[in-house]
């Protein structure tokens, strides 16, 4: 969802040439250079006149990378009430990390091919998961954080099970306190999940399917670890712990690995070409709604807070090279809270989102990505929900990403992932933790674009930036270090839709986002022109400008599919120049329109997509 305007705080006054001791820049002539005027290494917010406080950011407490070894699909997990973060991967082993460290190994835990992890979130109890795909040999183990030598150890061998890249998310799981332990896998004709308590290397039950020879996917554990549900093949299961016994099935319609799961298992979230909800009605899941992201795009990845009121799903388009956020509540159907679109990628590589979590709360979000060759987002982005604005902060990795975590208060993040892209051979893996400081850190006080006489005047206020980038449709509007408060004037552009977009970087290269900010921008001695509706499609209501060469009566009319008039939300006569107009759409049916303009004879149209 593109917004037409983040904050606006700067007054005119702020640009006017008598204001140097604000550090602001002025705009100088048409070729769109600027001029500072006293301006030091940062300007402060309140002498620039910008008076909102600073948001929280992000800091990257640390990188462990891993030159060699394979390509590390890494899985990561936070435990132990975000004292440690425990990873696995592929020709790796187990590592443990301090979440206060410097990035380097407390201890490993040695073991080629597949190993997966789990960690509890509020005990220090770390499981993992070994798997040799060359002979199917698996291992259990259980771990405390002091040291690499296991409690127990389940040998799996003799069960006659293997797990299925157990060094993915999605394939292993623990309970909160860490007392229960899931694993699936399968025996080459019949499915099976096996269940551990911590204190006990065998398992408490197996669930075992012997109409399907597949291995579970997607496999969660209620945070008390009384009930399991996981995809298997187009199918839900939902499996009590205690018992191994089956308590209810449901066909999802197709095989998805867009499937997510609240705290309690009271509601499930999956979808592909389209988004649905299932609430546990005591007995049963049972369908609740459906919803389709217009331009027919994909669902990646879900989550659901604990609230069982929260949805978070990313969606990836059909290109491969662009992602939306959209945020639900299950008791108000369909209809998106809110949406936060990324920029558009470039180049062969495929950017879709690969895993999510979000905070007990769902105030915080973390989505890691595969990434695209341009690097127009970085690979791990963290958004908040109550300020879905922009992105909170992001970094990037050399690779893509297959997995992170997000500590339950939200104050840690963690990912992992490839050395490179997914689409790429080669070799090596990442490992990031950061810390979002809720007290200070990088703010964009202020940030607006508008049409002006010569072209589209942007303006903006930061605190605590090292370096400030704006772009416009994706390319940088000056080569020159920009300041933290300033004005800039964007020449020489034609008639047109223009979308800028600010980016304030800390001195870890994490960075705050503010826009897109989209202007509508009518040069001088252009003819009829109109523009298309934003937001386009709509839902309650949309917004069009027009410009017009000469004064003239002026008609602008909404039609239907069928040629049927539905709409004149604009029948005057009007001088020349721009124009903007509101559309109502609430009452309108769901569907395709076209808006027409006719003036002095001539007619110009545009397309608008009516939703719900």
């Amino acid at each position: 969802m593109k917004r037409a305007i983040w904050l606006i705080f700067l007054l005119p006054a702020l640009v006017a040439a008598g204001g140097t001791d604000t550090g602001l820049i002025l705009v100088t002539g048409g070729e769109g250079t600027v001029e500072e005027l006293d301006y030091g290494a940062r300007v402060s917010p309140s002498a620039a006149g910008c008076p909102i406080p600073p948001p929280p950011d992000c800091d990257v407490l640390w990188q462990y990378h891993i030159d060699d070894g394979g390509p590390q699909r890494n899985c990561v997990a936070i435990g132990c009430d975000d004292g440690y973060v425990w990873s696995g991967g592929w020709y790796g082993g187990g590592k443990m990390f301090e979440m206060d460290g410097d990035g380097v190994p407390l201890w490993e835990f040695d073991r080629e091919r597949e190993f997966g992890v789990a960690a509890a979130e509020d005990a220090d109890v770390f499981y993992g998961v070994w798997h040799d795909d060359r002979d199917d040999s698996f291992e259990v183990y259980k771990f405390h954080a002091s040291s690499p030598e296991p409690d127990w150890t389940w040998d799996g061998d003799a069960a006659g099970y293997a797990p299925y890249s157990v060094d993915r998310p999605g394939r292993v799981a623990c309970s909160a306190d860490g007392g229960v332990l899931a694993v699936g896998g399968n025996d080459g004709d019949s499915l099976a999940v096996m269940f551990f308590a911590e204190n006990s290397p065998e398992p408490i039950s197996i669930y075992e399917d012997e109409s399907l020879a597949y291995s579970p996917r997607q496999l969660r554990l209620t945070a008390d670890g009384t009930k399991c549900i996981f995809r298997a093949h187009a199918f839900l299961y939902r499996v009590d712990v205690a018992t191994g016994a089956l308590e209810d099935t449901y066909d999802l319609g197709a095989s998805t690995d867009c499937f997510g799961v609240s705290p309690d298992g009271s509601v499930v979230v999956y979808g592909f070409g389209g988004m649905n909800v299932l609430g546990w009605n005591g007995s049963s899941y049972e369908h609740l709604w459906t919803y389709y992201h217009p331009g027919s795009n994909y669902a990646g990845v879900a989550d659901v807070a604990a609230d069982d009121e929260e949805i978070v799903l990313v969606w990836y388009s059909t290109t491969y090279l662009q992602n939306w956020v959209t945020r639900f509540n299950v008791s108000d159907g369909s209809e998106p809270l809110w949406v936060y679109e990324t920029h558009p990628g470039g180049g062969d590589y495929q950017d879709v989102p690969a895993w999510i979590e979000l905070s007990r709360d769902g105030e915080w979000i973390v989505v890691g990505y595969w990434g695209d060759q341009t690097k127009a987002n970085p690979e791990v982005q963290i958004l908040r929900d109550s300020k879905p604005d922009g992105l909170w902060f992001g970094f990037y990795t050399p690779g893509s990403v297959f997995g992170v975590d997000i500590s339950p208060g939200g104050e840690y993040v963690v990912s992992a992932g490839k050395g490179v892209h997914a689409n790429q051979m080669g070799s090596g893996g990442d490992i990031f933790a950061g810390y979002v400081d809720p007290e200070a850190g990088v703010a964009v006080v202020s940030f607006e674009a508008e049409p002006a006489a010569d072209g589209v005047l942007v303006r903006w206020c930061v605190e605590g930036a090292v370096e400030v980038d704006i772009q416009r449709d994706g390319e940088p509007l000056s080569d020159s270090p920009l300041p933290a408060a300033g004005a800039y004037l964007d020449p020489g552009l034609a008639s047109g839709t223009y979308a800028y977009t600010l980016r304030a970087y800390d001195d870890t290269g994490g960075y705050v986002e503010a826009g897109p900010i989209e202007v509508e921008y009518v040069r001088d001695g252009d003819g009829l022109w109109l523009s298309t509706p934003y937001p386009n499609p709509a839902g309650a209501g949309a917004v069009l400008a027009f410009n017009l060469p000469e004064e003239a009566r002026v008609t602008v009319a909404l039609y239907d599919v069928a040629g049927r008039r539905v709409a004149t939300p604009v029948d005057a006569f009007l001088p020349r120049g721009r124009h903007s107009f509101g559309l109502d759409t609430a009452e309108l049916p769901p569907g395709v329109y076209l808006v027409r303009l006719s003036a002095d004879g001539e007619t110009v149209t545009t397309r608008l997509a009516v939703v719900r």
